[in-house]
């Protein structure tokens, strides 16, 4: 039999079971110890409770925790890395490593399965690099966060926030896992869902685990958190066990993949396209509508660095000249009035012309004084340590909204 998870009732709503009075207690504690970190939209309760659980409610964990996750999307720029990333060896990479989200459970979490047994690193290797994985990945969990849990979450009406896991372990081989291109990818990818995609995960199932998973998961427990390494249970292949286990953690077995329990063959891309609340075409588009007016208050709100930023570059300029030649010309002016009327010779006109013109190109090339003390240069787009207050209440309800399962057009 395989070690099971936690019950269902211990993860139906955070990691453990948490006192909720504590967790608000925590959160407010963390917003305002970073408010000027947290402008965003994004980070919402629902996210900072994210931080805090993979560090037991702890705050100044969750700090450290967080303020590294903001450091690294800086240096990842993983927004720019979301708006513009193509992978067009996509096909190739699900033949040689076939995964993808499948249903949800009945709770609403997304079904996460991925055949570690059937990849082929020789193929994943030659159809794109270990960066070009890392960066769609990181492009797969934004998306899961972004977008998948918001669609379960419209769906079922509540909020959706962590993910169920299958790993099909069929067929693993040693030279899968002592495979250096292999253990580096894992190695980073794991790396990163535990650093900067806390309590993602509600339940993992390894399913049709030969003996040589125990060594696997020797590997990759390490890198878990405890909070984690409870979650995560182990069947082997053909085990009387789990489908019983699957259907208690409210898994339907008949929704999944055949090929995953024996009752068809498996051979080629074996998952097919994926299915969900996330491609339903009414759920895609009310989600759309909720990113476009984050993307819009995200405007707003770097609106007043845009502000400062104007006037901090006209503010910083060189100082200007005065202008030559108006004062010339009046100048000029002047001196005909004033030598007309004396009757003086044409050289005498030439030398007061000329006399006119230097001291109006002297006067004109003069500097003007700064009118006021000239500020340091503002960035447009306000940097992580901006100061700035948290989210507004609007953005709150809206980002409650889009993953706690209300509805786009009540907000607008």
């Amino acid at each position: 039999g395989g070690q099971r998870p936690g019950t269902r009732g211990d993860t139906r709503h955070g990691d453990s079971l948490e006192d909720p009075v504590a967790l608000a207690t925590a959160i407010k504690e963390l917003r305002s110890s970073m408010a000027d970190d947290l402008w965003e939209p994004r980070y919402s309760d629902a996210m900072l409770a994210r931080f805090l659980r993979a560090r037991a409610l702890s705050v100044p964990a969750a700090q450290k925790m967080l303020e590294a996750h903001l450091d690294w999307r800086e240096e990842a720029r993983v927004e720019e890395l979301v708006a513009s990333f193509e992978f067009p060896e996509l096909d190739d990479v699900l033949k040689a490593f076939p995964y993808g989200h499948f249903g949800t459970d009945d709770e609403g979490n997304p079904i996460v399965i991925k055949c570690i047994g059937q990849l082929d690193p020789e193929a994943l290797l030659a159809a794109t690099s270990t960066d070009r994985l890392i960066n769609h990945f990181i492009t797969v969990l934004e998306a899961t966060w972004s977008r998948r849990l918001p669609a379960c979450s419209i769906k079922m009406g509540r909020p959706v926030h962590r993910v169920v896991t299958i790993v099909d372990a069929r067929d693993l081989s040693y030279n899968l896992v002592f495979h250096k291109g292999v253990q580096e990818f894992v190695k980073r990818l794991v790396g990163i869902m535990q650093n900067h995609y806390p309590s993602l995960l509600k339940s993992g199932f390894v399913i049709n685990a030969p003996w040589l998973m125990r060594t696997c998961w020797g590997m990759v427990r390490p890198l878990l958190n405890p909070n984690t390494q409870k979650k995560v249970s182990i069947w082997g292949e053909g085990d009387p066990g789990l489908l019983p286990a699957l259907r208690e953690a409210g898994i339907d077995p008949d929704q999944l993949p055949g090929h995953l329990f024996g009752r068809t063959p498996a051979s080629g891309p074996v998952l097919g396209p994926e299915r969900g609340p996330w491609v339903e075409p009414g759920i895609v588009e009310e989600v759309e509508r909720y990113h476009v007016i984050l993307r819009r208050l995200r405007e707003e709100a770097e609106q007043p660095w845009r502000r400062q930023s104007s006037r901090a570059q006209r503010t910083t300029q060189k100082p200007t000249s005065k202008p030559f030649w108006p004062m010339w010309l009046l100048l000029c002016l002047a001196v005909c009035l004033v030598v007309a009327p004396l009757g003086q010779s044409l050289a005498q006109w030439v030398f007061a012309i000329a006399a006119t013109a230097v001291g109006a190109a002297a006067w004109g090339l003069w500097p003007v004084a700064a009118a006021e003390e000239v500020p340091e240069a503002v960035e447009a787009v306000p940097p992580r340590r901006a100061r700035r207050k948290s989210s507004t209440p609007k953005v709150e309800r809206l980002w409650a909204m889009g993953c706690c399962g209300g509805r786009v057009k009540t907000v607008e």
